[in-house]
Parts: structure tokens; C-alpha cells; sequence
């Protein structure tokens, strides 16, 4: 599963709703590579 840590940062900002969450602990980035959403041809 190639987004698993996405899931498991939701799960646990999910599961602590009274800790205060920090993006800053996870250096590494998460977000997925891709291509930018172009314009669609019908």
C-alpha cells in the first residue's frame, strides 16, 4: 500500500482529537508525485 502513511497520519490525527497535531515531526514528504489536473476535453 503506497499510501499507507497518509492513512495512518489520518488515522492518528483522527484518534487524538485532544493532542495538538504537528506536521513538523514528519520531515519526509507524503504527498504523492504526480501531473497537475489539467483542463478535461469532452
Amino acid at each position: 500500500m503506497s499510501n499507507f502513511q497518509r492513512a495512518r497520519n489520518r488515522i492518528l490525527y483522527s484518534q487524538n482529537k485532544y493532542e495538538t497535531y504537528t506536521m513538523n515531526e514528519h520531515t519526509d514528504r507524503i504527498k504523492r508525485i504526480g501531473n497537475p489536473r489539467g483542463t478535461y476535453k469532452k
